[in-house]
């Protein structure tokens, strides 16, 4: 019993959800970094003038792609809506179905591969967390008839 008492803030305010809002804050800021060096090499910001020009197709229609959608995962994470979970899992499903499923065209990357896998773990053991019966209150529950 003690041990339930120590995960929680108080019956209206339980760790979980918390929890996993900061976890997703702090992918929001992993992905708005991320995004934003898409979009400096898009605009060809600190690069050699035509370097985004010069890249293989492959890697412009991907900057392209990450650019815009990392940007609006990073928003969505940051408030926690539904459809910012949605975009950063087509983020992170791309991002492995290339490094694992295309590794001819985009090489491999291993550190984004463990990293993709490794969040989208730790968002699934969030969301137990967050969603267990003992950290909805009374009020999100609907009554027996």
């Amino acid at each position: 019993m003690r041990a339930r008492r120590v995960l929680r803030f108080s019956e209206e305010r339980p760790l979980g959800p918390i929890a996993m809002l900061w976890a997703m804050r702090i992918l929001a800021c992993v992905y708005i970094y991320y995004g934003l060096i898409h979009w400096a090499t898009l605009l060809g910001v600190g690069a050699a003038e035509g370097a985004f020009l010069a890249m293989p197709v492959q890697w412009q229609v991907a900057t392209v792609y990450f650019a815009i959608l990392m940007v609006i995962a990073a928003v969505g994470l940051w408030f926690g809506s539904g459809w910012g979970v949605a975009t950063w899992l087509f983020v992170a499903v791309t991002e492995l179905v290339m490094y694992l499923g295309f590794s001819d065209l985009f090489g491999e990357n291993n550190w984004t591969v463990g990293f993709n896998i490794t969040c989208i773990i730790a968002y699934i053991a969030f969301a137990r967390w967050a969603g267990s019966p003992d950290n909805v209150s009374v009020r999100y529950t609907v009554g027996q008839d």
